[in-house]
């Protein structure tokens, strides 16, 4: 149990800094060193800040994980729906559009991180751990999103009803963290332009046409 934690009082504005500022902290040093190899104290450090202020907004190390998955996976999922109205297209034509950005995302960071969510869950081996817990529901707010364009296409009348979406889903994004691992370890887009090549030509095999 910790103990001696300060008390620390606050401004309400400066309450929502600290916090937003620990758990981008969070999803920095997450991605890049994993939970098992980010220390509690390299985090309030990094994020300028105390030991009373991070246990002013989290239990312990792991509810932070949590909330910081929850955070990352809001920013992702309105980042796809603000796309989605942005775009200009066919359903498909959209869902290529997004995963080719998703490409270009990784690639401008010259693959120095990958995917916050692969990286927790690779380390999640309990089941009954919260973080693998809100790590699975966050893919499954991915996977719904991707369901849902891949809906909008069959009655757009673009692809064959004989698909179901959510599993169509389920694949091709499960396949894209899969080339985003390799891309990563190689340091090189290539093994993104080979999953994009033959996923976007499997797409376009389950069309009516």
């Amino acid at each position: 149990m910790e103990t001696n934690r300060s008390v620390v009082i606050m401004t309400s504005k400066e309450k929502d800094n600290v916090c937003e500022t620990l758990k981008y902290t969070g999803m920095d040093l997450f991605r890049s060193k994993g939970y098992s190899g980010t220390g509690l104290q390299e985090i309030i450090n990094k994020a300028k800040t105390s030991k009373g202020g991070f246990y002013y907004y989290f239990k312990n190390k792991e509810d932070f994980a949590v909330q910081v998955i929850e955070t990352h996976a809001n920013i992702l999922i309105n980042g796809l729906q603000e796309a989605v109205k942005e775009l200009n297209g066919t359903p498909m034509q959209i869902v290529k559009s997004i995963l080719i950005a998703r490409i270009e995302h990784f690639d401008k960071l010259n693959y120095k991180r990958g995917s916050l969510l692969v990286q927790l869950l690779t380390e999640a081996t309990d089941r009954g751990s919260p973080i693998l817990k809100i790590v699975n529901q966050c893919y499954d707010r991915i996977y719904d999103f991707l369901a849902e364009r891949f809906y909008e296409a069959q009655k757009a009348g673009e692809l064959s009803i004989d698909h179901d979406p959510r599993e169509l889903a389920v694949f091709v994004y499960c396949g894209f963290e899969g080339a985003l691992i390799k891309a990563r370890a190689e340091k090189s887009k290539q093994p993104l332009e080979t999953y994009k090549k033959f996923v976007f030509a499997f797409l376009d095999s389950l069309t009516n046409n």
